[in-house]
């Protein structure tokens, strides 16, 4: 014995280290994003990583709440994209402190598969929207929208897949399964009106670069 306590480890804590190793009462340890140091403000998307997806997002939907999480690798093609229409309706749905929109990076989090069916968090190439509601995760998008797809793929009039890049199509996820939204009309007429500005400005700065070019 040297005097020194090793860091605090002691034969005591060693030796129950080891007893709850072998009888399987340790919890098995998961990748997780840095939690984030402030609270969730109504019309900011919220940083959901793994240690906190249990208490503010799970946890809260067993009291009438929801969450609208998109799931994808922060290094996807639209990530960008992703986060602006998780952006748009974080704003949309400023008012109603019942819902809470979030992204969760597939590739700094761990992906529970028993939690999110279907989710391959390898994948790096996918994105996935749930809504979180009655303390479980239901069907996501892709289940409810484009199921049907592969079946239908022979078929010369498939219907076109729906995307969580597209502000109506995710409006009309939210319609079918969100408890604690209302006034959906009013809510997507500000949603056209939001995207019609955006389309615009995309139609200006596409001028101003082909007025530029011709010059």
């Amino acid at each position: 014995d040297t005097g020194t306590n090793n860091g605090g480890v002691t034969p005591e804590l060693m030796k129950s280290f080891v007893d709850a190793y072998f009888g399987g009462e340790l919890n098995e340890a998961h990748n997780s994003g840095s939690v984030p140091s402030s609270k969730w403000v109504p019309g900011y998307v919220r940083k959901v990583v793994w240690r906190t997806l249990s208490s503010e997002v799970i946890a809260p939907s067993k009291y009438g709440k929801e969450t609208l999480l998109f799931l994808i690798h922060r290094n996807h093609e639209k990530f960008d994209r992703v986060k602006s229409v998780a952006a748009t309706f974080a704003k949309l749905l400023e008012k109603n402190p019942k819902i809470m929109v979030g992204i969760m990076d597939m590739g700094e989090n761990y992906i529970d598969s028993s939690i999110f069916e279907g989710v391959d968090s390898h994948d790096i190439g996918a994105s996935h929207l749930f809504l979180i509601r009655h303390g479980f995760v239901g069907k996501s998008f892709n289940d409810v929208f484009n199921a049907k797809l592969k079946r239908k793929k022979k078929k010369r009039k498939s219907r076109r897949r729906k995307k969580i890049t597209n502000t109506k199509h995710v409006m009309a996820f939210l319609k079918k399964y969100s408890d604690v939204i209302e006034n959906y009309e009013r809510l997507t007429q500000i949603l056209d009106q939001a995207e019609n500005v955006l389309q615009g400005q995309k139609v200006a700065e596409g001028a101003e670069v082909r007025s530029e070019n011709a010059r």
